[in-house]
């Protein structure tokens, strides 16, 4: 299952991009976000709640189902 995470930083600035995706790329999901470096865990809790809202986990559970 392709996930991905990319974080970049210039002058104390973060951007934040996650991926998730279906095996046979018929669905890839994206987020970013950006934020200053002292809250980077908030960031990635952003971008993560960014790709939940948009179906990560619905996707993550039916790639699971298709490969048990």
């Amino acid at each position: 299952m392709p996930l991905a995470a990319y974080c970049t930083e210039e002058n104390g600035l973060l951007t934040l991009r996650g991926l998730v995706g279906h095996p046979d790329g018929s669905v890839i999901l994206q987020a970013d976000a950006q934020a200053p470096a002292e809250y980077a865990d908030a960031l990635g809790r952003a971008v993560a709640k960014k790709l939940a809202d948009d179906g990560a986990e619905e996707l993550i559970a039916a790639v699971l189902q298709e490969q048990a």
